[in-house]
Formats: C-alpha cells, structure tokens, sequence
C-alpha cells in the first residue's frame, strides 16, 4: 500500500513536469516528520501585458503509514486579470478528494524590489455561504551576488456562515541560489471553530524554478 501510494505521488510530478509546455513555474519538495508534501505551479501570461494570466497549482501530501487517506490531493486553476494598481478579478476552479468547487474573488498584487504579496478573498459559486482567503508573502533580499535570504508565509482559511472551518499556514525560511531555494519548513492545519490542529509538518525543502 505504502509503495502505490509513492508510485501514485510519483505520477502526479512527472505528469506535470511533462506537461507544462514550458510554462512550468516551480516544483516543491518537503519532507518532513509526519508526511512528503510537494507543490507544483504553472504560469502562463494571456496577453503581452501579463494583465491577464493562468496560474494552476497542484499540491500532495503523502503520510508514511497506511492510512486510508494516505494522499491528500488538491489542483486549482486561477484565471486572472490585474489592473494596474494592482486590483483584479479571478475565477478559481479547483478539484481535491472532497469534490469539486467553482470560485469568485478579488484580489491584490504587488511586487517590489525584494518583495510581494498576493491576497485572494473569494466567495464559493456551487455552496452557499462558503468565504475563503488565500494570501502569500515573500520577502527575498539581497545577501550577494546570486545569493538571496528566502522566506515566504503562505495562509489560507475557510469560513463557512462565518465560522471557521479550516485553516492552513505554510512557512519557508531558506537561502536562494539561482534557480534553486532551500531551507527550513513548516505546514500546519486546523480544522473547526476551535481551530483544533488536524495535522503538522516540519521538515525542510526544495524548490526549482524553470
């Protein structure tokens, strides 16, 4: 089972990695205490001005038991459009091992020297008062040539009737060579009002940049 189950994780990366057509962004490897986690995204600008942009992403996590639930699967795909202030629109569509959800969403962008941040509310349009957020933050300075401090705080959260349902942090601190980022790492997620903790990771990673 534990075996199938690699073999399976194995697929989803070579899969994508096969069939991004050069437009492949990054791929994450983390392993850590409790499970294997990766993180493979793409980007594809839909006009020269990069205002309007596809952005997919699909992550797994893979437990070292044999567990039944033993991969957890997510894929989204975000269609975007940014207005120069860096105000926009987006569309999400996304599938994981619970079903599948259509989303609407406004969100921010702004990238500067050594930083960004992108935030993304959205209102689910398949079940009714489901509210989530994602945000992301990068802070990536200069330590010398080729050389860069990484780090990145990723949140995401669920509301449902404005409770909340779930939650996730996802932290990297590292260094940045090149093409290639690595260092320290830590998942986290909580489930319910109470925001009891349903599982955590931490370990360290590896990302590539293509």
């Amino acid at each position: 089972m534990k075996n199938e189950r690699y073999t399976t994780l194995m697929y989803i990366i070579v899969f994508f990695l096969f069939t991004s057509r050069g437009y492949s962004q990054s791929l994450e490897i983390m392993p850590g205490n409790n499970f294997v986690f990766t993180d493979i995204q793409f980007f594809k600008p839909i006009d020269n001005t990069y205002r309007t942009t596809l952005f997919s992403r699909t992550r797994a996590r893979l437990t070292y038991n044999d567990e039944a639930n033993g991969i957890d699967f997510f894929s989204g795909a975000y269609l975007n459009h940014t207005f120069p202030s860096g105000l926009g629109g987006t569309l999400i569509g996304r599938i994981d091992n619970r079903g599948s959800d259509l989303d609407l969403g406004i969100h921010f962008y702004k990238q500067g020297k050594d930083f960004s941040i992108f935030a993304l509310p959205s209102i689910s349009l398949s079940q009714a008062n489901l509210l989530s957020w994602f945000s992301i933050f990068k802070y990536r300075p200069v330590i010398k040539t080729d050389w860069n401090l990484y780090t990145s705080l990723e949140l995401f959260s669920v509301l449902q009737k404005g409770v909340h349902a779930a939650s996730t942090q996802r932290i990297r601190i590292g260094l940045e060579h090149q093409s290639y980022r690595f260092g320290i790492a830590a998942n986290i997620s909580e489930l319910g009002a109470e925001w009891i903790i349903a599982n955590d990771n931490y370990g360290v990673f590896l990302q590539k940049e293509f």
